[in-house]
């Protein structure tokens, strides 16, 4: 009749994403790229570019 699951009218607060912080600094923090790990050498470019 209203066209809504039963996740929305039992739990719609929980079903919502919240944004993740993440300091890309924390070395205990696996970046990622369309899923894929990158490598040491990937993310010090990174660091590079960012401190620019």
């Amino acid at each position: 009749m209203f066209e809504v699951s039963t996740d929305y009218l039992l739990d719609h607060e929980r079903s919502i994403r919240q944004p993740v912080t993440v300091d890309l600094a924390d070395e205990n923090v696996n970046l990622t790229y369309r899923g894929r790990p990158l490598s040491k050498n990937d993310r010090n470019i990174i660091y590079r570019l960012m401190e620019d």
